[in-house]
């Protein structure tokens, strides 16, 4: 989580640098990427947003918000949905990949695949022709690298995105759960349910900005 002059928790880089901001991305780890505009040059905030374009949540701080409070709902959620809170980073990039897992450039062409089709049908068979592999190598490979399978992480990548828009605006759950793509509202709360242990609206009541 990089984030300009806010206070430090725990797992949260802050730096108004973006040459280091974009260095702490290589890492993948589960993480929100918080960002004020106002600390960067026009071209060093195009530049920077770019070199975000993989990562599982971006948001920009808007003047005046009740940061701190989306910072720490965002990172309580991407750290659930991640299982990877106390799990060693990931190489990074040109790196080798570890024996039987996925190569750096393999994980980003997934998770680009990945973020870009969330409203849609994701299949596996999809994701291992991003990552030039066989169906079956690429199952083994995927499980050995992030820990469970393919078609799981997709539902964690679509309920992180869920979280995101659920904190930045009043859209309804069931526009939500279609652009994040479930089936419909129930789909979407019987998965966030088992995840997150608690209904998407009670959490958005728990952890919307302003005054509860």
């Amino acid at each position: 989580m990089i984030v300009k002059d806010q206070p430090s928790l725990p797992g949260v880089d802050a730096t108004s640098d973006a040459r280091r901001a974009t260095a702490r991305v290589e890492t993948r780890q589960p993480d929100v990427i918080l960002l004020d505009r106002q600390a960067f040059q026009p071209d060093e905030f195009a530049k920077l947003l770019g070199d975000l374009a993989d990562t599982p949540i971006v948001v920009i701080l808007s003047p005046g918000g009740d940061n701190q409070r989306v910072q720490q709902a965002l990172h309580a959620a991407v750290v659930v949905l991640s299982g990877r809170a106390d799990s060693a980073p990931p190489a990074l990039a040109n790196t080798p990949a570890p024996h039987g897992r996925l190569a750096d450039w393999q994980i980003r062409r997934i998770e680009a695949h990945i973020d870009a089709h969330l409203d849609e049908t994701i299949h596996v068979r999809d994701l291992a022709a991003v990552s030039r592999l066989s169906l079956g190598h690429f199952a083994h490979a995927f499980k050995r690298t992030f820990g469970i399978p393919p078609l799981a992480h997709v539902t964690r990548r679509r309920l992180a995105r869920a979280c995101e828009q659920m904190l930045s605006g009043d859209e309804p759950l069931s526009r939500i759960a279609q652009e994040c793509g479930f089936c419909d509202q129930s789909h979407f709360t019987r998965h966030f349910h088992r995840a997150l242990g608690m209904a998407p609206q009670r959490w958005r009541r728990l952890h919307a900005p302003g005054p509860r």
